[in-house]
């Protein structure tokens, strides 16, 4: 078998369009350059073999996405089961390293990372392409075979194909002009008849057409006056010179730390996006400095840069350098890649391991591009409500991998000047430290009831001196005590895991909620009864991680156990203590006026559990 592409589906999910898709390709590059389970595998054979062999030979692997590729949600969705022939295709194809194009069918979104197996995370951060079944399906298909050949025969075009479509489309266009000829010749006579058969004169007089009206005025670009990202004066600023847990590396990630600087180095063909999801800024300046890679073939197909205008992993912008002088603005926008500005300029020191300070400047919906203090080009955009969220992007070229280095991140907020440092780490804290002394402190030992909490009596109630939270199994619940808000303070509480837990692993949770400004937008610090902890941002009901789920020894594991969680907060930085040690620092963006603060309990996916809360406590800094 001569396999040069690889079809992968569900059927249950995109038979009809994938059929359609080999059909196209089959016509572009012939019948046996196409696998398809479908046509391809005989009855008998096992499909496990089958496409190892098969992916074994091809050069292109196409994974077709529709709303249902999933097969399912949560732990059940077939995906998540290792002997998924879906699953073991993209597998198989990621670990050979064959290209890996996902094609979003149906009004399908990329999966994200968090919803993918371990084995196929990389899959989340590939460029996708789109294919509509309706009218635009045949431009799709153009486009997807363009990016094939590009791939298979390097970045030459596809040659044209000689076609006699044009002949009855000529035919007809010359029938038409031969029928307009007609009629202008014939009118004058036409006309002449009409009057002389009537009593009155037929006039032939058309009503004037009125102007169309003025387009309103739209509104101009501001002018960019890209000021200096200076880390004293930043709302947010990173040298890489210590791991910051909020950018949530995992193991498996093609990044790491070295020598002061941040290095991503993404697969061949691939792209990965250091993003920090938890801060969003509205108006900002944007400051990255990026070195080229040292070793690069083609420095026209490799880039790294800068994101901004982030609304989660699927939706975000970039702005984009490469070593050959190159540069480019694009919008990820529901995973699918959309250019704004491709270009180039002299203002880019070009060579390998040169170092670049791109910067962005973004004022409303309009953004400048700067190249070291030079603004190349200004654009518009579509920024997400609330403001974005920032990151890094590293792209690969297609025949290698490439190591971007990123020396430093700072982005200047409004023109806000605040030292962006995290606080010093209090010396030996404990829940008794949380002593409310002072007016304007608050403390509540759940020994009566406080009206205040307004209580979700379906879910939360007063037993035993404590307050209980009973939910029923795969819930989460939080209470917000809202008519209090607080700034820099300590925030401290004792909680009691249930006292019946079937799966210690699972999501079964417990924590303390900060910042809140509502029950759609509030931070989470919250502790596993298996010795784990996290530490989350709810932002608009979307849930975004700023910590992710890190192993402690200073949790006390298993049911029933008492556990003290305790919040440092001092300006947008945070400190977490848990049963007086300190196991993680972090960053966010608390409401201007102070955040509320609550309780917060989460149940197994197949259990009912009973939380129990025996104490909150607020101390204010003096």
């Amino acid at each position: 078998m001569n396999t040069k592409i690889v079809l992968s589906y569900r059927r249950s999910d995109s038979d009809v369009i994938t059929g359609r898709i080999r059909d196209n390709l089959v016509g572009h590059y012939g019948e046996d350059a196409v696998f398809m389970d479908i046509d391809s595998i005989f009855l008998g054979t096992d499909y496990r073999k089958q496409i190892k062999d098969a992916l074994a030979q091809n050069k292109i692997f196409i994974a077709v996405i529709g709303p249902k590729w999933m097969g399912g949600t949560g732990k059940e969705a077939r995906l998540n089961q290792e002997n998924d022939p879906v699953r073991i295709e993209v597998e198989t194809a990621l670990q050979q390293g064959t290209p890996v194009i996902p094609v979003l069918v149906g009004g399908a979104m990329m999966p994200t990372e968090e919803e993918l197996p371990s084995t196929l995370k990389e899959l989340a951060y590939l460029n996708a392409a789109e294919v509509d079944g309706g009218r635009d399906f045949r431009q799709h298909m153009e486009r997807l075979t363009f990016a094939i050949d590009r791939i298979l025969k390097g970045s030459e075009p596809p040659p044209l194909k000689r076609s006699r479509r044009w002949i009855p489309l000529a035919l007809a266009g010359a029938g038409c002009l031969l029928l307009i000829a007609i009629g202008v010749w014939a009118y004058p006579s036409i006309l002449a008849y009409i009057n002389s058969k009537s009593t009155e004169k037929v006039v032939v007089n058309p009503t004037p057409v009125p102007p169309p009206p003025a387009p309103a005025p739209q509104p101009a670009p501001p002018a960019f006056s890209a000021a200096d990202c200076k880390p004293q004066s930043a709302s947010f600023y990173d040298d890489f010179h210590r791991q910051d847990p909020g950018w949530n590396f995992t193991s498996d990630d093609p990044v790491r730390y070295d020598q002061g600087q941040l290095v991503v180095v993404p697969k061949p063909n691939s792209g990965f996006t250091p993003k920090y999801l938890s801060l969003r800024f509205q108006n900002a300046t944007i400051c990255a400095h990026v070195q080229f890679p040292r070793d690069v073939k083609a420095p026209d197909d490799a880039s790294g840069g800068v994101v901004f205008w982030a609304a989660n992993n699927s939706n975000l912008y970039v702005a984009m350098i490469r070593p050959d002088g190159g540069y480019w603005i694009s919008r990820l926008l529901a995973g699918t890649w959309i250019n704004l500005i491709r270009s180039k300029s002299d203002q880019i020191k070009t060579g390998l391991g040169a170092v670049n300070e791109i910067k962005v400047e973004l004022i409303d919906n309009f953004g400048a591009l700067f190249i070291n203090n030079t603004k190349i080009q200004e654009f518009r955009g579509q920024p997400p409500s609330g403001g974005g969220a920032i990151g890094l992007r590293g792209e690969s070229e297609l025949s290698q991998a490439n190591e971007w280095r990123f020396l430093d991140l700072a982005v200047m907020d409004n023109g806000s000047s605040k030292l962006v440092s995290l606080p010093s780490a209090p010396s030996g804290p404990t829940i008794a430290d949380c002593r409310p002394d002072n007016v304007g402190d608050f403390q509540d030992t759940f020994a009566k009831p406080d009206p205040a909490w307004q209580l979700n009596t379906k879910y939360a109630d007063y037993a035993d001196g404590q307050l209980a939270i009973k939910l029923d199994e795969n819930t989460n619940f939080v209470q917000l005590y809202r008519s209090l808000v607080f700034k820099n303070a300590t925030v401290c509480l004792t909680m009691k895991s249930p006292p019946a837990i079937a799966d210690l692993e699972d999501v079964a949770s417990g924590g303390l909620a900060f910042w809140s400004i509502d029950y759609r937008n509030y931070y989470l610090a919250k502790i596993y009864p298996n010795g784990s902890f996290t530490i989350f941002r709810k932002l608009n009901d979307e849930w975004i991680p700023v910590v992710n789920r890190t192993p402690s020894e200073a949790i006390k594991k298993g049911v029933g156990a008492v556990n003290e969680i305790q919040v440092v907060l001092n300006g947008n930085n945070g400190l977490l203590y848990i049963n007086g040690t300190q196991v993680s620092e972090f960053r966010g963006n608390p409401p201007p006026t102070g955040g509320a603060v609550g309780v917060y309990a989460q149940t197994e996916a197949h259990r009912q559990n009973d939380w129990r809360f025996l104490k909150i406590a607020v101390v204010q800094d003096q």
